[in-house]
């Protein structure tokens, strides 16, 4: 019986190569051994190519965020140097020293008051009106 197991199966491999089994099996190996290395090699190469790509996106991603942190740190330094340099002025009033832009103009525009002194001037101002509204009333009478 293993006589007639061993010629079915010769004949199989001999049918499946197309020649009889010591021809035809060799050159068929080699041939996907070829096929598979350039396959290899292709599937290498895209993946070698796919990888620069993602590298290069990450850096131009990388340099532009480095590019916007400098912008940024350009701008906090015009704004910080401004604001380190506070300038000082006197009150109108009591020559008193107060950051500029933090004064009170109750009379003129180009007149800046401590508020202190500012209030003390609006009060004034609403005094003499009202002196001025009983001076007036009292000539009517």
């Amino acid at each position: 019986m293993s006589d007639d197991g061993s010629d079915a199966q010769s004949d199989t491999i001999s049918v499946i190569s197309g020649s009889d089994a010591t021809e035809g099996f060799p050159v068929d190996i080699a041939n996907l051994a070829d096929v598979e290395d350039e396959v290899e090699q292709e599937v290498e190469q895209e993946v070698e190519q796919e990888v620069v790509e993602k590298v290069e996106e990450l850096v131009e991603a990388v340099e532009k965020e480095a590019d916007d942190d400098e912008e940024l740190q350009e701008d906090n330094s015009v704004i910080s140097s401004g604001s380190d340099e506070e300038v000082q002025i006197e009150c109108f009033a009591c020559d008193k020293m107060m950051t500029q832009g933090s004064g009170h103009f109750p009379c003129e525009p180009d007149e800046e008051y401590c508020y202190d002194c500012a209030r003390q001037v609006e009060f004034d101002q609403q005094n003499a009106t009202q002196a001025n509204q009983l001076a007036s009333s009292d000539d009517d009478q």
